[in-house]
C-alpha cells in the first residue's frame, strides 16, 4: 500500500494527483520495480472519492500500478470507485463485534469478487506485548462449540 506523506514524513490524508504520482514513483524507485502490484487509496469520511480515485486509476492506465484497492470505505464509495476502475480489494475495519452493516458489506465484496482485508480484527495491537499475544492466539484451536458461542455473541445473542 502506498502511504502518501510530505517531505517531513507527515501523512497527507487528501493527497493531490501529483502527490499520489510522486509517491508511487518514489515507491517504485525504492523497491527497484517498474510497477506496484496493488495500491490502496485510503479514504477519510463519507465524501465522494471520484476525484481522488481517478489519480491512481490514471497511474494504473500508465502501467505504474497493476491493481487498485480502497481502504476505510462505505458501500457507496466502493460503487463510485468501481465506476472509475476495477477494485480488487477493500481494506476496512472488521472483527469481533462487527455491526450488521459491516457483515453485509463483507458479503457484497465477496459477491463482487473483491477481496476483503480486515484491519483491527482483534484489537489495535498498539504495543509489542499485545502484538505477541495476538500472534500467539494464532495457535489456538477452537471447537465447534467454541465457534458457535463466538458466532452467537457476534450476532447479538447471549
Amino acid at each position: 500500500m502506498c502511504e502518501i506523506s510530505d517531505l517531513s514524513g507527515r501523512w497527507l490524508p487528501h493527497a493531490t494527483a501529483e502527490q499520489l504520482r510522486g509517491q508511487a514513483e518514489e515507491n517504485l524507485r525504492q523497491l527497484g520495480r517498474d510497477h506496484l502490484d496493488v495500491v490502496n487509496l485510503r479514504v477519510l469520511g463519507t465524501d465522494s472519492i471520484a476525484e481522488r480515485f481517478g489519480a491512481p486509476a490514471h497511474l494504473r492506465d500508465a502501467g505504474l500500478i497493476r491493481h487498485l484497492g480502497i481502504s476505510n470505505v462505505h458501500p457507496e464509495q466502493l460503487a463510485e470507485a468501481r465506476a472509475i476502475a476495477p477494485v480488487v480489494c477493500v481494506q476496512n475495519q472488521y472483527g469481533i463485534g462487527a455491526r450488521p452493516e459491516q457483515d453485509a458489506f463483507l458479503r457484497t465484496c465477496g459477491e463482487q469478487g473483491i477481496a476483503f482485508v480486515p484491519f483491527y480484527s482483534i484489537a489495535g495491537a498498539g504495543n509489542p506485548d499485545h502484538l505477541v499475544a495476538n500472534v500467539a492466539a494464532g495457535a489456538l484451536r477452537l471447537s465447534e462449540d467454541d465457534l458457535a458461542v463466538l458466532d452467537s455473541l457476534h450476532r447479538g445473542g447471549a
